[in-house]
Formats: structure tokens, sequence, C-alpha cells
């Protein structure tokens, strides 16, 4: 049989959406859903997105993304790569074509990326330990943090005075705001920059909440991308059926985000690119509040990593917290080194 690795296109799309439909380990195993068009959702993973595939005589066997897009690292403006949708069908699990991969992904990047984030289900403990393995044919996988992901309930929050929805006419400022703040993140997407270009994925002023009090001072972003990329609990382990039931009949009567049913689509937006002046947790508690109280969705997103404050602060909401690893992978002889400032990865681009 003839294997071949090489980029994926156009005519890949069916396959590329069965393989992206498998679920993802845990108690409670999540897919993603990019149809009717795996290309078309890909956009929102960076500027620059291209994906692997192995190919067995037409059967894909495995894919792979990587992406790079513009953002800070220790408060100068960088390309920041992503790496991930890397999966292997369940019938070529443990073969030798997931290092050949990332060959193919080494030969086709970006040379001027020198590293790429990526992130690993903290339940996928056999993934962690093949990827943090180092060995000659693969690129090394620095932990650098850990991510939790918050499902929050709509409407469950009030709505804060000092916030109000963006406006075309905001767009001065609110590109200003993101220009002086999001240095003060190691990862944090050039929202700015690409607001003032009008190239911000799908994104214009209107999608943004900001804290104004005469002067703007904390946005984020209500992003809804339901026509491009889905989210699907596909199962649950023995354990996890047994804390959905019973979750649902307590706290879930109680404004906290329940857990669908199997096979059931999510009705979720991402807070997004969320940034308070100085950090003030009054400012980031206002913003989340409001994004909770008039989002257009069921469900809210919100993401932070270990290294952040605002960990705190999701964590005392009604929500449901899912967590992953961050690695930060180089090829070759590329390094990596970040200061002392928090570690940004923007939760609606992964």
């Amino acid at each position: 049989m003839t294997k071949t690795i090489r980029l994926a296109t156009q005519a890949d799309n069916n396959d590329l959406l069965s393989l992206t439909g498998e679920t993802m380990p845990g108690m409670m195993s999540i897919s993603q859903d990019y149809s009717p068009n795996f290309f078309d959702a890909t956009h929102i993973h960076g500027d620059n997105v291209f994906t692997v595939v192995c190919d067995n005589e037409g059967e894909l066997m495995l894919k792979g993304t990587i992406a790079s897009s513009v953002g800070f690292l220790n408060g100068e403006k960088k390309k920041i790569g992503y790496l991930g949708g890397l999966h292997t069908s369940d019938k070529y699990r443990g073969t030798i074509f997931l290092p050949k991969s990332f060959v193919k992904l080494n030969q086709i990047r970006d040379r001027s990326v020198p590293f790429y984030f990526t992130t690993i289900v903290s339940a996928n403990e056999n993934a962690q330990t093949l990827l943090e393995k180092k060995r000659s044919f693969m690129p090394t996988y620095d932990y650098v943090a850990d991510l939790s992901i918050f499902v929050m309930k709509a409407k469950t929050a009030k709505h804060s005075p000092s916030v109000r929805q963006a406006s075309e006419g905001d767009l001065d400022e609110l590109v200003a705001f993101y220009n002086s703040h999001a240095p003060s993140r190691n990862g944090f997407y050039d929202v700015g920059s690409s607001l003032e270009r009008n190239e911000l994925f799908d994104l214009i002023p209107a999608d943004f909440l900001v804290y104004d009090d005469g002067k703007i001072r904390g946005a984020l972003a209500q992003w809804n991308q339901q026509e491009t990329r889905r989210l699907h609990v596909n199962s649950y382990s023995v354990p996890g059926n047994i804390l959905r039931h019973s979750w649902n009949a307590t706290l879930g009567m109680a404004k906290w985000p329940t857990f669908p049913k199997p096979n059931e689509a999510l009705d979720i937006s991402y807070g997004s690119f969320m940034l308070a002046q100085d950090d003030n947790q009054d400012i980031t508690s206002a913003l989340i509040n409001s994004a909770i109280a008039s989002s257009p969705s069921e469900y809210i997103l919100f993401g932070s990593t270990n290294t952040d404050r605002n960990l705190a602060l999701l964590q005392s909401y009604r929500t449901y917290e899912y967590k992953s690893k961050v690695y930060a992978v180089t090829f070759e002889d590329d390094k990596v080194t970040f200061d002392n400032r928090p570690i940004h990865l923007e939760v609606g681009m992964l």
C-alpha cells in the first residue's frame, strides 16, 4: 500500500470532517464539527493555516493543522504559531506516520515562527506521554501552563451599567486600547492592528462589549462561531454519566450550566480577547457579567491559564471547568523564552 504525507485539499473535505468528528477522550468526550466545509472553519486558528494529512490510498490516517499569526511575546509583536487538530484514526494509532507527519509540518512551516502553542486535554495522558518524550525525529514539547475553559450559562448574571456594546464610532479608541494593553500578555493576538484593517476574523466593533467610564478601560468580544464550527458532546464515560445526572438534578437547577445529552450540539459563544486596564478585577468582573447577561447563545465560554490572575475570578462563577495542558512546540534549534507576563491562549482560536 502507498502512504503519502501531503497538504490537504478541498477534495479531502468529507474525510477531514469525519476525522474531526472523532472524540477527544475524557469523562466527557467532545468533538468539533466543522461542517459543511472544513477549510472555511480553520481560518479561526490564525492568519496562515495549513493542514497536513497522511493518505493511505485515499483513506486519511491522520491530520494536523499548523497556523501562525501576529501576537505579543515579551511585550513585542512577534509571529506566534498554533499547532492543533492533531488526530489519528483509531485504526492507525501507534503507527510511525505521526512522527513522519511532523517532518512534513516542519517542511512547510514559516521559518520566522519560533514556536507553536498547542494544547492537550488533561485527561489524555497517553498523548502527553507520547509527545513530551524527547526524540530526534519529533519536535520538542515544553510544558508552559495549564489552561482552563469555563462553560457558563447565559442570562445568569446582571449586566453592568458601566459596560456597553461598542459601535463603529469606537473603532479608533478600541484599537488604541488593545494596542496599549495587549502586550501585557504573552501570546495575546494583535487585535488592534487586525481591527484597524477590518481583518479580525468575522468580528466588527459591534461584537465587542466595552467598559466605559468616559474612556474605554476594558473590552471583550462576543464571538459566535456557529456558522463555521460547533462543539458536540459525543459520549460520557460511566463515571461521567453518573456525574451528568446528579449535577443536572442539583446544580443544574440553580443556574449552573447543565451537561447536555450525548450527541447534542452546544449553543455557544466565546468570551474572547478579554482585557482590562491594569488587570483591574472589578472591570474584568463587569465585562464577564455583562457578557453572560447579554450572550446570544445558551452558553458562553471563557479561558484562562494558571499564570493569569483572571483564573481565580472565573472560578468564582457558576461554571464547569474543562482543563488542558499548554505546550510550546519547537522544531530543530528554535528556542522560546517567556518573561513573567501571563500566558494567554485565545479559546476562540483553539
